[in-house]
C-alpha cells in the first residue's frame, strides 16, 4: 500500500509541471499575455497554498475585509463568482484533502460538530431548489456558513502546536489595529481607504471601516480585542507587549466609534466573564468599560458634532422596530414551524408579508419595509424551521462545551492556553448576544473570523494530549502578570 501511494505521488510530481508547462507554451505560442500571467499567479498560488496552507489562512484573516473588493472574477450567469475568499478557501480545503489522500497529512476524526455543520449545510441546499433567485441565494450560503464551516474544518486540522496558535493570534492583533485605524479615520474624514470608488456604508456618522455597516466592524473589532488581549496577557515586559497595548487601545477606540450598542454591551459582559474565571485579570476587566465610559463622555464634550453619539446612545426607535419584526418573525415561523420557509436573501420578507404583527403600544409600519428580523437565530427558524435553528445551535453548544471540557480537564497540569478557553467564551458572548439583533447572512467575515478561531480551539482540544506538557507547572500556573511582573 505504502508503495503504491509513493509510486503515486512521485507521477502527480512529474505530470503536473509537465501539465503547466505545457500551457504556458501554448499561451506564449498563441500571445495570450493575460492568461499566462494568471496561469502563473495560479501556479504560485497554489505551490504556496501546497508549502503552507496555515500561512494562506493567515493571510485571508489578515487581508480579506479588503481584496474582497478587488478579487472577483466573474463566471457567467447563473454560476457563482470566485471571490478571494472563496478561492482562498476553496483551494486550502482542496489542499489539506488531497494531502490526506497521499498520507502527507494526518486530519483529525470529523467529529459530531462537523457532521452537524454538514446536516445544516444540507438542509439549507436541500431548500434552494425551490428558491427562485437560485445563484444569490446559494452564493450567500457559501460566504456566510458553509465557508465558515470550511475555516472551522481547516484550523482544527492545521493548527497542531504552540506556534500556529500564536501566530494565529498575532495575525488576529495585526488585523485589528489596521480595521481600527481605517475605521477612526473614516469616522473623523470621511476618508475610507481600501474601498473601491462609489463603496455606501449604510451607516452614516459611525465608523464602518471597510464592511458595508458598523455592527459588524465593531463585532470584528471586538472579537479580536478579546484575542489579542489574550495575546497580550502572555507576553512579558518589552516593546512587543506596548506594541500589543496600544494595539488595544486602537481596537477599543473602534468598538466606540461604531457606535453600536449590541457591540458594546456584548464586549462588557464578556470582560465581566474573564473576570469572573481569570481574577488576576478582574482589575483590569472591570476598569476598562469604565474607560470606555469615561472616553466617550470626554468625547461628547470636545469634538463638536459628538451630539450624534448622545443621540444614538438613547435612540429608542432601532429598539421598536426590531420588536416589531421579531413578533412578525415568531408569528411566520408558525406556518412551517419544522422545515421552515427555505434558504435566501427575501426568504423572511416574503413569508412574513401576511404575518405582519406587533406588540401593545409599536406601530406596524416598524415591521414594514425590512426583509430580515435582525436577530441571527430566528431568521434561521423562518428559513430552516425547528430542525435547522437547532442544528445551528448545537454547533455553537458542541464547540463551546469541549473548550469549558478541557478547561476543567487541565486544572492544575502544565497547559498553556487554558485561560484561551476563556477567552474564547468571551467571544462565544459577543457573536451569540449580537446575533440577537442582526443576521450574520449579511456578516461574513465577522462569522468567518468566529469559526476559525473556534477551528482553532477546537485543534487544541484534539490534540490536547500534546499541547499539555510535562514542564513547570507552577510557570504555567502562575503567566506573567499584565503589569510584566510574576503574577
Amino acid at each position: 500500500m505504502t508503495s503504491h501511494l509513493t509510486a503515486m505521488k512521485e507521477k502527480v510530481g512529474l505530470i503536473a509541471p509537465l501539465i503547466v508547462a505545457l500551457l504556458i507554451t501554448v499561451l506564449v505560442l498563441t500571445f495570450n499575455w493575460l492568461g499566462l500571467l494568471m496561469i502563473l499567479l495560479g501556479a504560485g498560488f497554489f505551490a504556496f497554498l501546497f508549502v503552507s496552507p496555515l500561512a494562506v489562512l493567515l493571510l485571508w484573516m489578515v487581508l480579506s475585509p479588503v481584496i474582497d473588493f478587488y478579487l472577483r472574477i466573474s463566471l457567467g450567469a447563473g454560476i457563482p463568482d470566485i471571490t478571494f475568499t472563496r478561492g482562498v478557501v476553496a483551494g486550502a480545503f482542496f489542499v489539506v484533502l488531497m494531502q490526506s489522500v497521499f498520507r502527507m497529512r494526518e486530519l483529525w476524526g470529523v467529529s459530531q460538530t462537523e457532521k452537524t455543520m454538514l446536516m445544516f449545510s444540507g438542509l439549507a441546499l436541500a431548500t434552494l431548489l425551490f428558491r427562485h433567485n437560485l445563484t444569490q441565494d446559494l452564493q450567500l450560503l457559501l460566504d456566510s456558513y458553509m465557508v465558515p464551516f470550511i475555516l472551522f474544518f481547516l484550523a482544527k486540522n492545521l493548527i497542531r502546536d504552540e506556534k500556529d496558535v500564536l501566530d494565529l493570534l498575532k495575525a488576529g492583533a495585526f488585523a485589528g489595529s489596521y480595521l481600527a485605524a481605517i475605521g477612526i479615520l473614516q469616522y473623523f474624514t470621511d476618508f475610507n481607504p481600501f474601498v473601491p470608488e462609489g463603496f455606501i456604508s449604510i451607516h452614516e456618522k459611525r465608523a464602518t471601516g471597510p464592511f458595508v455597516n458598523a455592527v459588524q466592524y465593531g463585532g470584528v473589532l471586538a472579537i479580536l480585542f478579546l484575542s489579542t488581549f489574550y495575546l497580550y496577557t502572555l507576553q512579558r515586559r518589552g516593546v512587543y507587549k506596548t506594541i500589543l497595548f496600544f494595539a488595544l487601545l486602537l481596537m477599543v477606540t473602534g468598538v466606540l466609534f461604531s457606535m453600536t450598542r449590541a457591540v458594546w454591551g456584548s464586549l462588557f459582559l464578556a470582560c465581566i466573564l474573564v473576570a469572573v474565571f481569570i481574577p488576576r485579570y478582574r482589575n483590569v476587566m472591570i476598569k476598562l468599560p469604565l474607560f470606555l465610559l469615561f472616553f466617550a463622555v470626554v468625547i461628547v464634550l470636545m469634538i463638536p458634532d459628538a451630539s450624534f453619539i448622545k443621540e444614538r446612545t438613547l435612540e429608542v426607535g432601532p429598539i421598536y422596530s426590531r420588536l416589531a419584526l421579531y413578533a412578525t418573525g415568531l408569528n411566520t415561523v408558525l406556518d412551517n414551524p419544522l422545515l421552515g420557509n427555505g434558504f435566501g436573501r427575501y426568504s423572511y420578507f416574503e413569508a412574513s408579508r401576511d404575518n405582519l404583527v406587533t406588540l401593545s403600544g409599536i406601530p406596524e409600519s416598524l415591521g414594514l419595509g425590512l426583509d430580515v428580523p435582525h436577530n441571527e437565530f430566528l431568521h434561521i427558524m423562518v428559513m430552516l424551521g425547528g430542525i435547522g435553528l437547532g442544528l445551528y445551535i448545537y454547533i455553537y453548544y458542541r464547540t463551546i462545551k469541549f473548550s469549558r471540557d478541557l478547561y476543567s480537564y487541565s486544572k492544575n497540569k502544565a497547559f498553556k492556553f487554558r485561560d484561551l478557553m476563556v477567552f474564547f467564551w468571551a467571544i462565544s458572548v459577543v457573536v451569540i448576544l449580537n446575533g440577537l439583533v442582526v443576521d450574520f447572512i449579511f456578516f461574513t467575515y465577522f462569522n468567518s473570523l468566529y469559526f476559525l478561531i473556534a477551528g482553532m480551539v477546537m485543534g487544541i482540544v484534539s490534540g490536547k494530549d500534546k499541547f499539555i506538557r510535562q514542564i513547570d507547572v507552577v510557570e504555567v500556573n502562575n503567566p506573567p502578570s499584565l503589569s510584566g511582573r510574576p503574577g
